[in-house]
């Protein structure tokens, strides 16, 4: 879906918040609101059900047939339908991040490469974290070796869209200049790896 002219919408929604006073304009824009919301509803998502679902909000009762009610309670009420409106809105806004998501794992597949060290628990605990997620956590050790070296079969499993890095303190270095002052550092494979994954897509 194209999101494009959401923002814009918002922006007019949360402009009624503290616009028109009066309550005839203030019933006019909201409904001229509602409207414009419905037909960009319609646009990008005509079989999706949300113009039926934004069409059933909270609306605005500040003018009934000939009748106009300005009571604060009415006033009120005609503000929250506004901000009911506007959370809805953001969560249509969230679908786009969530489409966006689903496109990419149909483009590069499901396959998520964990890069490691010798930190068993963590890389167990993002593993499972991955499948939980409906993805498939790929961890070169547990492959097949099938007569391939580990840079042959590096080079086979690491070719995906997507790897979680796990630069954990398995190692110790120093600087050159500064033998001494050891400090924890990730294992040197991890580094490489953490290199050579970008260059494969």
């Amino acid at each position: 879906m194209n999101f494009d002219g959401l923002d814009n919408l918002v922006d007019r929604g949360r402009a009624l918040l503290g616009g028109n006073s009066d309550e005839v304009g203030a019933h006019r824009d909201f409904n001229n609101w509602v409207d414009d919301v419905a037909k960009w509803l319609n646009s990008i998502a005509p079989d999706k059900g949300l113009v039926a679902k934004w069409s059933s909000l909270p609306t605005s009762h500040l003018v009934i047939g000939h009748h106009y009610d300005d009571r604060l309670i009415t006033w009120q009420n005609f503000r929250n339908a506004i901000r009911t409106r506007l959370q809805w809105l953001g969560e249509i806004s969230s679908i786009q991040s969530v489409e966006e998501q689903s496109s990419k794992i149909q483009e590069h597949g499901s396959d998520i490469f964990i890069v490691h060290g010798h930190d068993e628990a963590a890389k167990q605990v993002v593993a499972r974290f991955i499948e939980k997620l409906g993805l498939k956590p790929i961890i070169l050790h547990e492959q097949p070796n099938e007569g391939r070296t580990v840079i042959e079969k590096f080079e086979d499993y690491a070719n995906v869209g997507f790897a979680v890095v796990l630069l954990t303190p398995d190692d110790i270095g120093a600087s050159a200049k500064e033998k001494n002052k050891l400090k924890p550092r990730a294992r040197q494979n991890a580094i490489l790896e953490l290199g050579v994954c970008p260059s494969n897509n």
